[in-house]
């Protein structure tokens, strides 16, 4: 990784659905272990869904927008 990327910066990763958090675990991974500052964000889209996930990845979000209430579909976000 390049080192401008450590240089006081911080990288904002934001995911609210499955597929979403499947492709960013590898990139929070791989900042992890290199030191990257990073800011993970949980847009609260399906966090029913992705409550198994995150654990498995050993992922826990800074923050957690919550963008859906109980009962709402997407299409009234």
């Amino acid at each position: 990784m390049s080192s401008r990327f450590s240089r006081g910066r911080t990288i904002a990763i934001c995911f609210g659905t499955r597929p979403k958090l499947n492709k960013f675990a590898h990139v929070i991974r791989a900042f992890r272990q290199r030191g990257v500052k990073r800011l993970v964000i949980n847009s609260g889209h399906h966090t029913d869904l992705l409550g198994a996930l995150l654990k498995q990845f050993g992922i826990r979000p800074d923050f957690k927008l919550d963008t859906m209430s109980a009962g709402q579909i997407y299409l009234q976000t």
